[in-house]
């Protein structure tokens, strides 16, 4: 995580090894990190991208880690204005929050789903 860069291509070759091996949660884990990187470069046009593949994950309701995306999710909500986004990142933490395990991502995508 110290090289965005590196993060980025390391994170995209697991997805595409995950999606190939139809493993979600290593595609859903590899999604929040690569998130990460991106914003870290301010690449958010790709971030979006991201958001909407992991929104489509939680949709589908696939086999997933909640809370891999809690970070992500938690800064693309504070680096962007666009109400859009706010509106597709509240519309996921509000499916997740209530099935989150751990309680303090719950906490945290409850605050997200307000």
């Amino acid at each position: 995580m110290n090289d965005p860069s590196r993060t980025i291509a390391k994170a995209q070759e697991a997805v595409a090894k995950g999606r190939e091996e139809r493993d979600d949660k290593t595609v859903y884990q590899s999604l929040g990190l690569l998130g990460l990187a991106l914003l870290d470069l301010h690449q958010h046009d790709q971030a979006r991208t991201v958001l909407d593949d992991i929104g489509a994950m939680v949709a589908a309701r696939l086999r997933i880690v909640v809370g891999d995306e809690t970070l992500f999710l938690e800064r693309l909500h504070t680096r962007t204005e666009d109400q859009n986004v706010k509106a597709t990142i509240r519309q996921i933490a509000q499916q997740l929050a209530p099935v989150c395990r751990d309680a303090e991502f719950s906490a945290r995508l409850k605050t997200l789903a307000r």
